[in-house]
């Protein structure tokens, strides 16, 4: 059955009740394109503005301590007939980072921790442009989907030290599907080209502070410190998974993907300053025991996350550039986290979302070529609570409230602390303490939708979360937001 505009409210309500399954529940089932042609029954389309903002008391000093954004977002599922489903969205980011020191690059969770750095930094201006685009086809018992996203970002400051980086990546990816009775199994494959160029500049006659391109925990090599300026990260990558699911009620995913980006000190020869290895796997398996007007079960997860660097080892006798004359893996940084949850879920004329968890996670980052590490274990605990529910002939609300906790169960870091380098052995111990810290989140969502027309709604957003940390430090964001469903 397919829908072709939202002809009552119950169409609409229905949708976001769909949306709120999705996003709560299966989320990693649909990371194959494939299994697109199973998101909804219901054609729908959205145009949004957001704007939002954060400040940070409690933070890692080599990302923002709070930022501001506006944004832009159009977003559209277009089953276009019973075989056949096409998706995209385009999105537009204007944001302010503010007061970022020791890193100069962006996609700061991708590249960490081999950053072109400073002392000094500052905020930082950027824009980012997203485009996502897909297919699916269906036959009798197979599915086929593509899909392309493309993000590009442009960040700068106005004021020394004036960092300029352009980045882009590019992921591809298309998979299968496959249905055997009550049961559906599939497989995708992903393909990922990441490019960022990183230009540092200084218009002061008096000069500027010393520029670092920093290794695993504050260390560097020191050939290329002083006024190395530009630098150019570069990586291809792969990945893929598989889902198996059966009549809506079991669900079993599994993916693993990985990015390998070298950087490149263009001032120098073009030498490979480092080889940083991503890797993600995530593994999750729900289970569903569905009655008449209501379901509950359980959800068990898997989450690893690990980072390799591999750094060469440099001669400077030609005064002309530096030669690479032998290559170590110096630094490794492995996160794991276990997650049991549990589900509940009410639907009837008010549909009801309930989901506890309680999940360990590990961190282990080590930096070999000179002794050195912070390792911690933490328990977390929280709850998901989500509700969509009609409020008049017209109007349908949609409300959301999240708590989590983290407790530090063990901490145990042994951190440079150089005299010569003051400064930066104190962001690693600023670091280390915000790592070691205990922290709540509270988090509350609310979305209005007003039905205009048969085919035209608008809804208003307001989404607020405060963090609360053992030192009394406070995080705080908001967000608001503006929006048209057709």
């Amino acid at each position: 059955m397919i829908a072709w505009g939202q002809d009552t409210i119950d169409t609409l309500l229905l949708k976001l009740k769909e949306q709120q399954s999705i996003q709560r529940i299966y989320r990693a089932y649909f990371q194959n394109p494939a299994t697109m042609t199973d998101w909804g029954k219901y054609r729908f389309s959205s145009v949004q503005t957001t704007y939002e903002g954060s400040d940070k008391q409690a933070y890692a000093q080599q990302y923002p301590e709070g930022h501001t954004a506006f944004s832009v977002k159009a977003s559209s599922y277009f089953p276009y007939d019973s075989t056949r489903t096409l998706w995209g969205n385009a999105s537009y980011i204007n944001r302010t980072l503010k007061h970022i020191r020791w890193n100069e690059s962006v996609d700061g969770e991708l590249l960490y921790p081999y950053f072109t750095a400073d002392a000094i930094g500052g905020d930082l201006h950027s824009e980012q442009y997203a485009f996502t685009g897909g297919f699916a086809k269906q036959w009798q018992r197979l599915h086929w989907g593509i899909s392309l996203n493309y993000q590009a970002e442009l960040a700068s400051r106005d004021k020394d030290p004036r960092p300029k980086d352009i980045t882009s990546q590019l992921q591809l990816q298309s998979g299968f599907m496959w249905k055997v009775m009550q049961w559906k199994m599939g497989v995708y494959g992903t393909f990922v080209k990441y490019t960022q160029s990183n230009e540092l500049r200084f218009f002061n006659e008096l000069g500027g502070p010393t520029v670092y391109h920093l290794n695993g925990l504050g260390y560097y090599n020191h050939l290329l410190k002083g006024n190395k300026l530009r630098a150019f990260y570069e990586g291809y990558g792969y990945g893929g998974g598989m889902a198996i699911s059966r009549a809506d009620d079991f669900f079993l995913t599994g993916d693993y993907h990985q990015l390998t980006i070298e950087k490149y000190m263009t001032d120098d020869n073009g030498i490979v300053a480092v080889t940083l290895t991503n890797r993600v796997l995530n593994t999750e398996l729900t289970k569903l025991f569905r009655r008449a007007h209501y379901h509950y079960g359980f959800k068990l997860g898997y989450y690893q996350q690990s980072k390799k660097g591999v750094e060469p080892i440099l001669s400077g006798r030609n005064n002309n550039w530096t030669e690479v004359i032998a290559k170590n893996k110096n630094y490794t940084l492995k996160c794991e986290q276990y997650q049991l949850g549990a589900l509940f879920g009410f639907d009837n004329a008010v549909q009801y979302r309930i989901m506890p968890y309680v999940s360990y996670k590990t961190y282990r980052e080590d930096y070999t070529l000179v002794r050195s590490f912070q390792h911690f274990d933490y328990m977390n605990v929280g709850m998901t609570i989500s509700v969509v529910a009609p409020l008049g002939e017209k109007s349908i609300g949609v409300t959301g409230v999240q708590y989590r906790y983290r407790k530090v169960l063990h901490e145990n870091y042994l951190l440079r602390n150089d005299r010569n380098e003051a400064e930066l052995s104190a962001m690693l111990l600023h670091n280390a303490r915000f790592l070691a810290s205990d922290r709540q989140r509270f988090e509350v969502s609310l979305q209005y939708h007003h039905k205009l027309s048969p085919s035209l709604s608008y809804f208003v957003g307001f989404n607020s979360e405060i963090g609360v940390f053992t030192s009394q430090k406070v995080n705080t964001f908001h967000q608001f937001s503006l929006g048209l469903t057709f």
